[in-house]
């Protein structure tokens, strides 16, 4: 399994996923021709995409005039305004196994401010795909690779609400919809099966990629990224 960063952060999500020879894109929250540039024009068989928000779904009806088909929940389908018939869209339920291009995978309910938000397990590679929310859904398999948002530190946070620098609202928001390093940490601590682990979606104003990945490494023999 081959994993590539494309964007990561509150500017744009894309990464490129290989299973079993076939390309997958989890998240397209670039412009189409920026992230067909950065895909050196050569464009997945399928995409995944776990929320409506423009940082993950920037630019999927382009991918799908171009041939790409596309992974959804209902909900997401309905708040993009998706709802049409078009045989490259797929909607999926949460919490079914589901299988495409050859891929087995499952869409979970997570907490986040959009319609129906999602992660993906991609069962093939025991992969889990975990952005965009306020809680760790508790999942009966174990997985053993993980790409697991971790957005802020809470010490980090609360200084720039303080200082000014953020809304109470914003802290707010932040705090119910977004991982923190001690929410990561406690989990990865928690499931010692893990071998690999990637922290993504980590937050330039409130974060520390570096600082980040020492401190998970503290706690997992895994090996740990941090995407910047």
């Amino acid at each position: 399994m081959k994993i590539t960063t494309l964007a990561t952060g509150s500017t744009g999500n894309a990464y490129l996923l290989d299973i079993n020879g076939k390309r997958c894109l989890l998240d397209a929250g670039l412009p189409f021709n920026k992230l067909n540039r950065l895909l050196n024009f050569n464009l997945p068989e399928v995409a995944f995409i776990t929320h409506e928000h423009k940082d993950h779904a920037y630019c999927i009806g382009q991918l799908m005039l171009y041939g790409v088909d596309i992974c959804m929940t209902y909900g997401t389908a309905r708040a993009l305004r998706l709802d049409h018939q078009n045989h490259r869209l797929h909607k999926v339920s949460t919490n079914k196994h589901f299988k495409t291009h050859g891929i087995e995978f499952a869409a979970y309910d997570v907490k986040h401010d959009a319609v129906e938000p999602c992660c993906f397990a991609f069962f093939d590679v025991n992969l889990l795909y975990l952005t965009d929310t306020g809680v760790i859904p508790e999942l009966k398999t174990k997985f053993k690779k993980l790409m697991i948002e971790c957005n802020y530190d809470p010490v980090i946070l609360e200084e720039c609400l303080l200082n000014g620098e953020i809304s109470r609202r914003e802290y707010q928001r932040i705090k119910e919809t977004h991982l923190s390093i001690n929410q990561v940490k406690a989990y990865i601590e928690a499931n010692p099966q893990l071998e690999e682990v990637r922290l993504i979606h980590i937050s330039k104003r409130h974060g520390d990629s570096e600082e980040f990945q020492r401190r998970v490494q503290d706690v997992t023999l895994a090996e740990v990224k941090a995407e910047e």
